[in-house]
């Protein structure tokens, strides 16, 4: 049914097999509503398009719909690709009334209708109240049971049984592990739309990540109601696989233009940011000049173009292990995006650590302050705590250079000094980086990625980040009693025209070396070095 193809930490390229196609993921669903066809699927699938999701209550509390529900919903709606059917349960909550219809009859009318995927009427979670929400959720699982023991066995439709719970994160982990106990082929997380609208990115991002993490992963998560680009790369790294929205139509009606960075109003545009047919055929002002119906159709096109295009940067992403750095600059437009990507790091990170890859074939790059919270960051620090390290004679610590290229001679030169100095007692030496980014490199680790790969910029040596200067403390409180002598390398005599050019200031190793003055000889000269060390080796 569903094939992981690639990961990149809980993001990852899938393919869901259905009855009439397959579908590549991360991907979205366009909401087709079949009583308002501002663009048909067929026009759809020309803009990169391979399946849609329609409201089987829609087709059910509508008569002349109903009729032809016998046809199929592929026929009803002269679509022969990918079809979702949802079940009626955000009509219900949008128009705050009783659906007319019961779960029993709305899965039979699913059967008739025969999609790729159905989905059985489960109950919006959109309470303060703990006690109602759990109701809701008990209710969606019991309605699971029923709906798999009426479904017919051998329609070929996918089941999907939605995750509910809400605010309350102890309920979606709840329904994530109650609905995954099930037969089901595929989870949707409901239940956003409301923070999704207060733009509470924050809410959203928590619960798709821990829905994530709860349901059984094998099995496709599907977010409901993410239809906005810029949304869609945190999302898809907080583990969602697919999204259905109609913001393409509800945007145009409103003459808003979708970019992956935000949202434009028509008439303050003054040429479009974009290349996609819509844009390089028509000027702001030529559309402004068109009926409303012209307009808002050629708007929702170039709103599907620029949502698909952002899914092949996020499946791009992917592929090169790059996810993160897309991440921090999307992020970056929205000041509610940007707090939702620091939180989640920060309370999530060591638990997103274990599925990151060991090594990328592309550098680590830092953007802010968060990404500092990066599970990668989180893994080496975790690598500090739990050391085994043997018994050595010499801890030496000696900065890291912000520019590869200067490091890499700085090491050598160290290298140099050492084997002229001692040879076979060389590895009694424990060389140790101080690092902005990660606080302690081990000369041994620091071949690995995301050691080895990493770009950052030149005054954060200067900014000296609380958490590197954590870490640093925590090694020395837990390693220096294993050394005999430390000795901080300061090197005054280490000139390079880069550290000239660029007047680089390691701030950061000036801090370690006050702090740590007092339990170890600080050093700023090669030749002072050569005779500390012989004479601890002659001793």
């Amino acid at each position: 049914m569903f094939e992981i193809i690639e990961k990149d930490g809980l993001a990852r390229i899938g393919k869901l097999k259905t009855a009439h196609g397959i579908i590549e993921t991360p991907n979205l669903l366009p909401v087709y509503n079949p009583n308002i066809p501002l663009i048909t699927p067929n026009e759809m699938k020309k803009i990169g398009m391979n399946g849609l999701i329609t409201n089987a209550y829609i087709i059910y509390n509508t008569p002349e719909l109903r009729e032809q529900a016998t046809k199929g919903v592929h026929s009803l709606i002269s679509y022969d690709g990918i079809i979702m059917t949802d079940s009626g349960a955000y009509q219900s909550w949008m128009y705050r009334e009783e659906l007319e219809v019961s779960n029993q009859e709305i899965v039979e009318f699913q059967d008739l209708l025969k999609p790729d995927i159905g989905t059985i009427l489960d109950i919006f979670t959109d309470t303060d109240s703990h006690e109602e929400a759990e109701k809701g959720v008990e209710t969606t699982h019991g309605r699971g049971i029923e709906a798999l023991n009426l479904r017919q066995k051998d329609s070929g439709i996918l089941w999907a049984g939605p995750i509910q719970g809400g605010q309350f994160l102890d309920l979606v982990e709840k329904s994530a592990r109650l609905m995954s106990e099930l037969e089901f082929d595929y989870h949707p997380l409901g239940t956003l739309a409301p923070s999704l609208m207060s733009y509470n990115y924050k809410q959203v991002a928590e619960q798709i990540i821990v829905a994530r993490l709860s349901m059984i992963q094998s099995r496709p998560l599907h977010a409901f109601s993410i239809g906005h680009p810029m949304f869609f790369s945190l999302a898809i790294a907080c583990g969602a696989d697919i999204f259905d929205s109609s913001a393409y139509a509800l945007f145009a009606k409103n003459d808003r233009y979708l970019t992956n960075m935000g949202t434009l109003r028509l008439e303050k545009i003054h040429e479009f940011p974009c290349s996609c047919p819509i844009c390089l055929k028509y000027k702001p002002k030529e559309l402004l000049k068109m009926t409303l119906k012209e307009r808002q159709c050629l708007i929702a096109e170039h709103n599907l173009y620029v949502t698909f295009q952002e899914l092949k940067s996020i499946r791009q992403a992917i592929r090169t292990g790059r996810i993160w750095e897309l991440v921090q600059t999307r992020v970056s437009a929205h000041p509610a995006l940007l707090e939702a990507f620091r939180y989640i790091l920060k309370k999530y990170g060591e638990r997103l650590e274990p599925y990151e890859l060991a090594s990328k074939s592309t550098a680590f790059f830092y953007a802010d302050t968060g990404s500092l919270d990066r599970p990668e960051i989180r893994r080496h620090q975790m690598k500090m705590q739990n050391l085994s390290l043997n018994a050595r004679s010499v801890l030496l610590l000696v900065p890291e250079y912000p520019l590869n290229d200067l490091n890499l001679k700085f090491k050598r030169y160290v290298n140099k000094i050492l084997e002229e100095i001692i040879e076979k007692e060389r590895h009694l030496v424990q060389v140790a980086h101080v690092s902005p980014l990660f606080g302690i490199i081990l000369e041994d680790l620091q071949g690995t990625y995301p050691l080895i790969q990493n770009e950052y910029p030149l005054d954060l040596c200067n900014q000296i980040p609380s958490r590197s200067l954590q870490v640093i403390e925590n090694f020395m409180n837990s390693y220096r009693n294993q050394f005999s002598h430390i000795i901080l390398y300061d090197p005054k005599d280490f000139q390079d025209p880069d550290i000239i050019k660029y007047n680089i200031k390691l701030q950061l190793f000036q801090q370690v070396v006050k702090n740590y003055e007092s339990s170890g000889t600080v050093l700023d000269n090669h030749e002072h070095l050569k005779i500390k060390i012989e004479r601890i080796f002659k001793n």
